[in-house]
């Protein structure tokens, strides 16, 4: 038994794990695979991406004092901007985390291959981690449809469309400009649909970031990876106990599911990404007109030439 693990068998025969120690074993005994391994490689530089965006822009806004901000950009919010930049950091974070838990789990399934030296525990933790990923992956739904939400209503035309729309768009903008954490302004994944439904024909670039949210929703993958989520979120585990065929079998599934769905998110986030950057105000009030964030280059030390982080795809779903 590996460290930080205890096996109890129960007066119905019923084996059950409990922790004794850490979660993790102390020492790896099985090899760890890369991301671009198991086709995560999109997914980790994304997410990274998005992580320093969010980083950069939350920088250039501690610049700012509130009335400064205000003087620089007239009728924008520097708050919902901050909102932008740490929604921006949580989506990039946990998009990252995934990834590496993703390469933890390949690895630890991976020693089960052989079906006659099966490791009863890679199942259990492998679930664990796996469900905590799926976690991860919806909220970094809700972080997007939520940064969109957030560009459409700091633009004239798009805030001008919600306020004659219905009562719950009507709810939603009033949640996301009134003082305060309003709980109506914080929306789910499933709802982006619902608010782009009411900017169609704008053809304006937060609306253009609303359009990616809703395409990832609506795209294969990520609704396998949510249904899976659902699955395991609402009912029984019974498939991973006991280190059986079945068992192994049934965290492979898991593990399939949650790959595709990051492998998703890693497609969509270079379109949004760009997206977001257009979205951006690109020039203030004053002489210098200089905008809130301009787009970030990699450069190469050597010969100074510039890259973009992030292909400038279009997402199909």
């Amino acid at each position: 038994m590996r460290d930080g693990f205890t096996l109890t068998v129960g007066a119905t025969g019923d084996p059950w794990f409990g922790l004794s120690g850490g979660l993790l074993p102390s020492r790896r005994t099985y090899d760890l695979p890369s991301a671009e391994s198991i086709g995560l490689i999109d997914a980790e530089r994304a997410g990274e991406e998005l992580h320093l965006m969010g980083m950069a822009l939350a920088s250039n806004l501690d610049g700012f004092t509130p009335n400064e901000f205000s003087d620089e950009f007239p009728e924008m919010s520097r708050e919902r901007w901050v909102e932008i930049a740490q929604l921006c950091k949580t989506a990039g974070t946990a998009v990252e985390l995934v990834t590496a838990a993703l390469c933890e789990t390949a690895g630890m399934l991976a020693l089960n291959k052989d079906e006659e030296n099966l490791d009863p525990l890679s199942p259990m933790v492998s679930a664990f981690l796996l469900e905590a990923s799926m976690q991860y992956l919806v909220s970094v739904g809700h972080n997007l449809a939520n940064i969109a939400l957030r560009l459409c209503v700091e633009s004239d035309e798009c805030r001008a469309r919600l306020k004659v729309g219905n009562s719950s768009v009507r709810r939603i903008l009033a949640g996301v400009v009134e003082p305060g954490d309003q709980p109506a302004g914080w929306i789910y994944h499933s709802q982006a649909g619902q608010i782009h439904r009411h900017l169609s024909g704008l053809s304006l670039a937060p609306v253009r970031c609303l359009d990616v949210v809703e395409r990832i929703y609506d795209a294969e993958d990520w609704r396998q990876l949510t249904s899976a989520r659902n699955l395991y979120f609402h009912r029984w585990r019974e498939g991973f106990r006991g280190g059986t065929t079945s068992s192994n079998q049934a965290v492979l599934e898991l593990q399939t599911a949650t790959v595709r769905g990051a492998a998703c998110a890693g497609r969509a986030i270079p379109e949004f990404y760009y997206r977001l950057i257009d979205s951006y105000p690109q020039a203030s009030a004053t002489a210098e007109k200089a905008p809130l964030m301009g787009p970030i280059w990699n450069v190469d030390p050597g010969t100074g030439e510039k890259t973009k982080p992030l292909p400038e795809t279009h997402f199909s779903g």
